[in-house]
């Protein structure tokens, strides 16, 4: 039997993103739509009181695909049935990762968010301004949201009929970056969405920005997406390393992404008592965003920054192995490829401020907490790189200084570290000292 599709049928209800070219029945799917190819023995009243949430819903995919006889269906025909209809379980994502605040709101009420947490259908995930979270789905996608982000969890739930998973998340305010694990089969689907568009993907990595109408932003680490909107505009592709901006005006702006910036200072200690990093200007950024993670896939993210200078300062951190990732930001807001490197954080911190001895002395103080070796060095002003006193090798955390005359100077501990056969000192910065007496 021939089915006769309305035209409705071929075109996008909302603009859309793809992860490859689409044909007119998979352009379906990316409404509230499945596809069920007939097998031996079905019909439409059998499937209804199976697998439909009413045993006469059957009379609404009759009317949607033009059948007449809804008891003789052709074996390996295609007909599109409304989500609307079908049986469904519910399925859950897990809080993998957790840092600062974050919250989901359900049914009405408003409750924290905890590691091992699960959140469903229905409900409102938020990060608030020193938030981090990750949600990993069964299957092993991740979504994962930085401070000031909201989703809503649209659809999270398996089709009973066709045993396919529906993953539909909207984003309404914020940042997330996805990774999808490669869907097993055309019964599934994954969709990401803003008020303006619709990321619909089978597997790969991308980050969607939503700031208001005129600022929904799709950009493409890994894989291929194909932006439509509303069959207002051609197909617009987007391979790996290319982003666009899309507007409610059924506009979108496609660009190559910002190549990775690099990193002034490759694997330098981060010892001062704020972690920073500079970074060589990248050519067109007019900003940079740089995040930190307790691993190398970035999914327990600890702390996040942006600046308008390749110069960003990420505020205090605990002493530990991290890795940091950097990305220039265009002036259409697409953030660009990721520059990645692995760095350790070791606090050099001082104790106190110099303190005069009742024999005249200065006595200088430190505290690095593990017993290592350390160097001291003092100078004076008159900016000379040669110091007045350089103490190597020490291993107490004070030493005092006698016989200085009037006059300004600056001081400053260095920590030697024995790191994988070679030896690596770090400085604190240096520290004014006036002797008026």
């Amino acid at each position: 039997m021939t089915l006769r599709l309305s035209l409705a049928f071929l075109l996008l209800i909302a603009p859309s993103v793809s992860i490859t070219p689409l044909s007119a029945q998979e352009l379906s799917r990316d409404k509230d739509e499945i596809i069920y190819t007939i097998r031996e023995g079905d019909t439409l009243i059998g499937l209804g009181q199976r697998y439909f949430v009413s045993p006469t819903a059957y009379l609404q995919v009759e009317r949607a695909n033009g059948l007449t006889d809804s008891n003789r269906l052709r074996v390996g025909a295609k007909i599109v049935i409304p989500t609307s209809v079908l049986k469904f379980s519910r399925l859950s994502a897990t809080v993998i990762s957790l840092r600062g605040s974050a919250h989901v709101t359900r049914a009405g009420r408003s409750m924290p968010l905890e590691l091992g947490g699960r959140v469903t259908e229905g409900d409102v995930v938020e990060t608030g301004v020193d938030g981090y979270l990750t949600l990993q789905l069964d299957g092993g996608s991740r979504i994962a949201l930085p401070s000031n982000a909201r989703i809503r969890v649209i659809r999270l739930r398996t089709y009973l009929l066709t045993r396919g998973t529906d993953t539909d998340f909207a984003i309404e305010r914020g940042r997330t970056e996805t990774t999808v694990v490669p869907l097993r089969d055309n019964r599934s689907r994954f969709r990401m969405r803003t008020p303006v568009a619709i990321s619909a993907v089978r597997g790969t990595v991308f980050r969607i920005g939503y700031d208001g109408p005129d600022a929904s932003l799709t950009e493409v680490v890994e894989g291929n997406v194909v932006v439509n909107l509303d069959g207002r505009t051609a197909s617009t592709a987007l391979p790996g390393g290319f982003g666009a901006a899309a507007s409610s005006s059924g506009r979108v702006s496609k660009e190559e992404l910002l190549p990775p910036p690099a990193f002034a200072r490759p694997g330098e200690v981060q010892s001062r008592s704020t972690v920073g990093f500079a970074l060589s200007p990248s050519q067109g950024a007019v900003g940079y965003h740089v995040e930190v993670a307790k691993d190398a896939a970035f999914v327990e993210i600890v702390k996040g920054a942006r600046s308008p200078t390749p110069i960003v300062d990420l505020g205090s951190l605990p002493d530990g192995e991290y890795w940091v990732r950097a990305m220039a930001i265009a002036p259409s807001g697409l953030e660009g490829l990721p520059q990645k490197q692995q760095f350790k954080r070791k606090l050099q911190a001082l104790r106190s401020s110099p303190t005069n001895g009742v024999d005249g002395s200065v006595r200088f103080q430190w505290d690095f907490g593990d017993g290592a070796l350390v160097r001291f060095q003092l100078f004076d002003a008159s900016g000379s790189q040669v110091p007045l006193i350089d103490e190597p090798s020490l291993s107490v955390n004070e030493l005092s200084v006698s016989g200085l005359g009037r006059g300004i100077y600056t001081w400053r501990i260095g920590q030697v570290r024995e790191e994988q056969g070679r030896y690596i000192e770090v400085w604190t910065p240096l520290e004014p000292l006036v002797v008026d007496k």
